[in-house]
């Protein structure tokens, strides 16, 4: 009996249609199908016979739940690989249609792929890197991004060794000069290897490629990713804002001039990173046999507490639930506010930073200000802070142009809208609160008009230290957007205030209308303690160093971070033979306080600079009390502390702020 599986049948429109892929198939009366190769999110990849040509191809198709814009990205991706010619990329050979199902034809790579073949040796790693580096300086030179290198999409030859790569499925490669193509909420390219500018929908250029080649090196070597989570948009918010751990903190042995290449390679500004792939590889191979860097160079040295893993949220998994929903809400024209409130240490602004990541990757504009204890007098300093900002991203003005009449009225918080744009006709002064209500109105028009397309979202730090117009304000957005695509995202800390505080009766008339929703942040109980020990220290940690630790610090998370940097500090827990060693929980020694922790870190500054510190907190009137931690934060390295060390531009501009021209306030009565 003849073996079915290598009949060759002709498939009818319907046949194929209903995903008939048995071994034998026959695509267009030329190319006979012999069984799956692999599959994807862009489809669905086979082995088949070319009978005119009598060779072995490679015959990539859609899969049957593809997306609407499949057939235009498989397109897509046929075109860009073929204007390629280079022997470390995949040629293309042939392109069309079976009964409306797209396909192309390519070459057929015998040997696996980098994710199932990984290289330990670090001269075959980078002889690979090298290739790749190849790869991509052809296809940049043609202006060609592949937006999806990973190691899945590195083929290595059959007999293992790493003389002649593969680059493939330029899925994703677009011209260096073409726009995002996603639907909402999709984000374009694989999250753990993802570049940020790449993530936040904004240009890409050959220098995106060489941040996802920093990726396949550091898992290569390293063997593990440098930035993991539960959930595309955690590790995208890692690659986005989290520094990463030095790769020699995982692997001792790693040269430092290697490492060098692939914390370089890994910058989150593009501008930081090597200019192009022929640069990299260069670096690359130099690193293997430079002698610049002495192992007894302490200057070199990976401080023990970079090892520490920061960025992932862990702990928050109900609260960024309801927040993600809010933000959905928001886009469908529900506009809201969400507060989040706690105590100091709590990690209001830490989730504030996934809520405004999940905006940004859905290509939402978020606007982003802060509220000083030492600029309580300065008017809508968080919406100064916004509107500066997003003012300076603009590079073109069209944008600016874009918010008509009301510019000169935004103006008042960005002076910078004028000199761009300007100089605006002069008008009539008119009364106090009709100036008042006409700036108001702008500032809802301009929000408004920035949130037609695909939302909005503006965070405003520390609104405990907001004056009256900015709550004002604020109370007057969230009454106007009801139906917009607008979310207002603030933080405060409930122990600042009190009956007769102006937020809190602000929070009383926003409550009672509709207006917001307040999430609370907790404590963390003694499980989550231990997660965030783990995910700091990147293992598992015992139930009893957890429970230790939560004992100590009550389940604070900044209290937390600052216990085990004091353990680290002290010896207690160490780097030993790539992990982490700690006495054991009987011979612990922790910080009575977080006030000592941060005391002993201070211990290990110079005299000059704790002297520094010691008149700055005197000058600004930081002396430790209850339920404040603002000098002690600061000195931890936490970015917490004063607005003039932690927003690097504010200071400059608070003067300035003082005399713009903005409608003044006074109470009621």
């Amino acid at each position: 009996m003849a073996d079915e599986s290598l009949t060759t049948r002709i498939l009818s429109g319907e046949g194929w249609r209903k995903g008939s892929t048995a071994p034998g198939n026959v695509l267009r009366d030329r190319y006979r199908l012999e069984g799956e190769i692999g599959r994807g999110g862009m489809g669905i990849v086979y082995r088949a016979t070319d009978l005119e040509l009598h060779r072995e191809v490679a015959i990539k198709v859609l899969p049957e739940a593809a997306a609407p814009d499949a057939r235009e990205r498989l397109m897509r991706e046929a075109r860009a690989t073929a204007a390629l010619n280079h022997p470390h990329i995949i040629s293309i050979y042939d392109v069309g249609e079976a009964d409306g199902v797209p396909f192309y034809v390519m070459e057929l790579a015998q040997g696996p792929s980098l994710a199932k073949a990984r290289p330990r040796e670090l001269p075959q790693i980078v002889e690979i890197a090298c290739q790749i580096c190849a790869a991509l300086e052809h296809a940049h030179a043609d202006h060609i991004v592949h937006r999806d290198l990973k190691p899945d999409n590195v083929l290595l030859p059959s007999t293992g060794d790493s003389g002649f790569i593969k680059l493939a499925d330029l899925g994703l490669a677009l011209p260096d000069y073409g726009t995002r193509i996603s639907r909402s909420g999709i984000i374009i390219g694989t999250a753990s290897y993802i570049a940020p500018e790449q993530a936040l929908g904004q240009p890409v250029d050959g220098r995106t490629d060489l941040y996802a080649l920093g990726v396949v090196l550091y898992e290569l070597i390293t063997g593990r990713l440098p930035f993991a989570g539960d959930d595309p948009l955690t590790v995208v918010s890692q690659h986005i804002h989290a520094p990463v751990v030095p790769p020699r903190v995982l692997r001792p042995d790693l040269p430092r001039a290697l490492e060098a290449v692939i914390l370089r390679l890994l910058e989150k500004r593009p501008a930081d990173r090597f200019a192009t792939a022929r640069e990299a590889a260069a670096a690359l191979r130099e690193s293997l046999t430079s002698t610049g860097t002495s192992e007894a160079d302490v200057a070199g040295r990976v401080a023990i507490l970079d090892a520490l893993s920061r960025g992932r949220l862990v702990g928050r998994v109900a609260e960024l639930a309801e927040a993600r929903e809010l933000w959905r809400r928001a886009r469908e024209g529900h506009g809201h506010a969400v507060l989040l409130s706690g105590e100091p240490g709590a990690g209001k602004t830490r989730l504030a930073r996934e809520i405004t990541t999940l905006a940004a990757v859905d290509g939402a504009v978020v606007l982003t200000g802060g509220c000083y204890e030492f600029d309580a007098t300065t008017p809508y300093l968080p919406l100064v802070e916004a509107f500066r900002r997003w003012v300076r991203e603009q590079a073109d003005d069209s944008p600016l142009r874009g918010i008509g009449d009301a510019a000169a009225q935004i103006a008042k918080l960005a002076p910078e809208i004028e000199s761009r744009i300007g100089p605006f006709p002069e008008r009539w002064q008119l009364q106090s609160h009709e100036e008042r209500l006409l700036f108001f109105d702008a500032v809802v028009q301009v929000f408004s008009q920035l949130a037609r397309e695909k939302g909005l979202v503006l965070y405003t730090d520390d609104l405990h230290w907001a004056d009256r117009g900015t709550l004002w304000l604020l109370g007057h957005l969230l009454r106007q957007l009801r139906e917009d695509r607008v979310l207002v995202v603030g933080a405060y800390r409930e122990a600042e205030l009190d009956r007769a505080h102006p937020l809190a009766k602000a929070l009383v008339d926003w409550n009672r209308e509709r207006l917001i929703t307040r999430i609370a942040l907790r404590r963390f109980n003694p499980e989550e303690t231990s997660a965030q020990l783990a995910a700091l220290l990147g293992e598992p940690v015992s139930a009893d160093f957890g429970e230790a630790v939560h004992r100590e610090t009550e389940g604070n998370p900044f209290f937390v971070e600052e216990v085990l940097k004091a353990l680290i500090e002290r010896g207690s827990v160490c780097r030993e033979r790539g992990g982490w060693k700690r006495c054991e929980t009987g011979e612990l020694v922790l910080p009575q306080s977080v006030k000592e922790a941060i005391g002993h870190r201070l211990d290990r500054v110079c005299t000059e600079s704790n002297e520094v510190h010691r008149a700055a907190a005197a000058l600004h009137g930081c002396a430790p009390r209850a339920g404040r931690m603002c000098w002690s934060r600061s000195q931890a390295g936490s970015g917490r502390g004063h607005p003039r060390s932690r927003r690097g531009t504010s200071g400059a501009l608070s003067s300035s702020r003082r005399r713009l021209p903005i409608p003044s306030f006074h109470p009621r009565g």
